[in-house]
């Protein structure tokens, strides 16, 4: 291949990484959070390395693991509406039925996803539809991996009109993750699989539908991707 053709070949490839970038907003939204913390962390390093050269090596782990922490992968939306999608990349904690009178009103099928430091922390709408209404609830900062501990964690609420019924996504913040961050807002129409927000370092997001409305697919200890994995399917004929 000629230089003129790879270099052609290359930029072929940077405008379509580009464009699946850009066709899953917020375009690399995790990586922008994290900027602070690997900016420092390699300002950080580069003192040290100039101050202790030999220690100073070790150092430059700090800025690699936070770079791979923030990362924010592209991904296409899922466009089959009869599913409820993943909310985040983890491990399925727990299923369970709860009461959820914020905005489902009533008894409500509930799916626990934990994430690790070692997922990706991207939030993503587990259905297309409406941001109808959120609200941020204060509490303790338990380690999430303890599913009866983390109840009573902190946590941001976001109700979501689908089209084929409601659906409450539920944000959870862990002994590490002490920040949350939603990027939408009430009136916010979201795709199947579009992100809405992070939870910075380990941490929980819960999703909840009305109970009976649909037939799970996934156990505890599956893992999932966010957008990708379907958690249920609705039981409804199609409307």
């Amino acid at each position: 291949m000629s230089q003129e053709g790879a270099k052609d070949l290359a930029n072929e490839l940077a405008g379509k990484i580009l464009e699946r970038i850009e066709a899953d907003p917020p375009p690399l939204g995790a990586l922008k959070e994290g900027l602070p913390y690997i900016g420092g962390a390699l300002v950080g390093t580069l003192l040290i390395n100039k101050l202790f050269p030999r220690l100073g090596k070790l150092f430059w782990l700090a800025p690699a693991m936070l770079l791979f922490f923030f990362r924010d992968p592209p991904r296409p939306s899922p466009q089959d509406d009869r599913f409820i999608y993943a909310a985040a990349d983890g491990t399925i904690m727990a299923i369970d039925e709860i009461e959820e009178d914020w905005f489902l009103g009533g008894p409500a099928t509930r799916i626990v996803t934990f994430l690790s430091v070692l997922n990706v922390h991207v939030n993503r709408s587990p259905v297309a539809g409406e941001v109808v209404k959120l609200q941020w609830k204060p509490g303790t900062f338990a380690n999430a991996m303890s599913f009866e501990k983390s109840e009573a964690n902190e946590r941001n609420l976001i109700a979501i009109n689908g089209l084929r019924g409601k659906v409450t996504v539920v944000q959870i913040a862990g002994m590490l993750a002490r920040r949350i961050v939603c990027w939408v807002e009430q009136g916010h129409c979201l795709r199947a699989g579009q992100k809405f927000g992070m939870i910075k370092f380990s941490s929980r997001t819960d999703v909840l539908v009305p109970r009976g409305s649909i037939e799970v697919l996934v156990k505890p200890g599956q893992q999932v991707r966010g957008g990708i994995t379907p958690l249920a399917r609705y039981t409804a004929a199609d409307v």
